[in-house]
């Protein structure tokens, strides 16, 4: 039985991987499909509990309008999660939105200067970590592989690929249709195997 994800983000296998065929999710949709719905929350229970207009509801879930600070720590301090969590949302829509408007532009006109060092590195485990906190707050279907480590993406290469390559769905395919259940042990296998590697890795240092 094919596998089936709510967000349609999965890119079609026969475009260049570049051509996005669908475009960017706006926040208010996670929060119609994510958490209203499932609750049986309308825009006026739901802006009733956040003593908030349900006119700001109604522009947020239909995309007319962004989530603001206050609104966030609302919809975190009601349904549960960070405040962070929304801003997420938020930030990476008006990114992706911002690079299909004019990412190709500014590629050209901006030169990056060559004297700026890099961004200092975590620790393998410590990216995994970070992959973690993402699994448990974010939805899959925003991951790309700028959001995690390499390592912790090549192991949910290899089970996604195990797992669902019977379905014919390319690897984001597969990776969207598994859930929060099916990746967390994946992730906390992927920390202890780094932890393990890193402990090594610093007692053959000290030994050499």
């Amino acid at each position: 039985m094919p596998m089936t994800w709510k967000s349609p983000t999965t890119t079609d296998t026969s475009l260049d991987s570049e051509e996005k065929i669908y475009p960017p999710i706006y926040p208010g949709e996670h929060l119609l499909e994510d958490f209203m719905k499932p609750l049986g929350l309308s825009a006026n229970r739901l802006a009733i509990e956040l003593r908030i207009p349900a006119t700001r509801i109604l522009a947020i879930i239909h995309g007319k309008r962004s989530i603001t600070g206050d609104t966030a720590l609302r919809l975190g301090r009601y349904f549960g999660t960070s405040a962070r969590f929304w801003m997420n949302l938020q930030a990476h829509y008006d990114l992706e939105v911002a690079e299909d408007d004019a990412g190709k532009k500014i590629e050209r006109d901006v030169i990056p200067r060559p004297d700026i060092p890099g961004p200092p590195t975590l620790s393998v485990s410590g990216e995994l970590e970070w992959a973690r906190a993402y699994f448990q707050r974010g939805r899959l279907d925003q991951l790309s592989a700028e959001h995690m480590s390499a390592a912790a993406w090549n192991l949910l290469n290899e089970v996604a690929r195990f797992r669902y390559e019977t379905y014919g769905l390319d690897f984001q395919g597969a990776l969207e249709s598994m859930s929060r259940k099916d990746i967390q042990p994946i992730i906390d296998e992927a920390i202890e195997r780094a932890q393990r590697a890193e402990v090594h890795g610093t007692e053959g240092s000290v030994a050499g």
